[in-house]
């Protein structure tokens, strides 16, 4: 399911200076690292020891 949205601007002035902020690759990069981290959750809702505090402790992670 691969879809876009045309005509959406994001402005994101708030946080990097323009496109070549050199934070954008680094924030990237601390992304791809944490979603990397947390595909160890793949299957969470799934296991005999899921509770709604095991849930809290994921998703503050």
């Amino acid at each position: 399911m691969a879809e876009t949205a045309q005509g959406v601007v994001w402005d994101l002035s708030d946080l990097y200076r323009g496109v070549d902020d050199p934070r954008i690759d680094q924030h990237l990069q601390e992304l791809a690292t944490r979603c990397a981290a947390f595909g160890q959750y793949r299957g969470f809702f799934s296991r005999s020891d899921f509770s709604p505090l095991a849930l809290r402790d994921v998703l503050v992670e």
